[in-house]
């Protein structure tokens, strides 16, 4: 143990940083800085294929992905076996049911190991909060709708 502790004391003490991507990965995750931006990348780029860095797109291919909302936040979905865009995923606003339906089954979870009814009964809460997730508000709704293009 006290070598151990010697190594993390001496390495916190006088260690050198490690570079954004001290292995040599190929994978987008090590193309950002370390810590890596709130944002992650400034523009969404185009990946043609498994290991991006190490194979880059070909130069008549765009670098980065166009055209989605500034107004709200989106994805980009595309076929699957060319990979061309498809659809245009709108991710829904940041909210806190995610967080109390994770909490709730946690305490339902923890409730079911010592009684059978806490198997039963602790299902509820977290279905009601994964109603009021789940559950469309109207400027949601009515935003989508705007956006929609008729036929």
């Amino acid at each position: 143990m006290f070598i151990f502790v010697f190594n993390v004391a001496r390495t916190l003490w006088k260690g050198e940083h490690a570079p954004d991507n001290p292995w040599g990965a190929g994978t987008l995750e090590w193309s950002v800085a370390s810590p890596p931006p709130a944002y992650n990348f400034a523009a969404l780029p185009v990946v043609s294929s498994r290991e991006p860095l190490w194979s880059p797109p070909p130069p008549s291919s765009p670098t980065h992905v166009t055209g989605l909302s500034t107004q709200i936040r989106e994805g980009l979905v595309t076929t699957v076996i060319d990979a061309l865009p498809d659809v245009r995923y709108a991710y829904p606003e940041p909210e806190i049911w995610p967080f109390v339906a994770a909490l709730l089954i946690s305490a339902w979870l923890v409730w079911s190991i010592w009684s059978v009814a806490g198997f039963a009964w602790g299902m509820i809460p977290p279905a009601i909060a994964f109603i009021f997730w789940y559950w469309p508000n109207k400027e949601e709704t009515l935003r989508e709708l705007a956006r929609e293009k008729p036929p």
